[in-house]
């Protein structure tokens, strides 16, 4: 039982994880537009 709750929790935290690096990958994109952006319009 107390496996079972682990195995859910590593799970859960892996979820987390994944979505912070997917947001983390989507601001680091987002910024490079930009920079690119201002590059081009100099």
């Amino acid at each position: 039982m107390v496996h079972k709750k682990i195995r859910e929790s590593n799970k859960k935290n892996q979820y987390i994880c994944a979505l912070k690096i997917h947001k983390y990958k989507h601001e680091i994109i987002s910024i490079q537009i930009q920079f690119t952006g201002v590059i081009n319009s100099t």
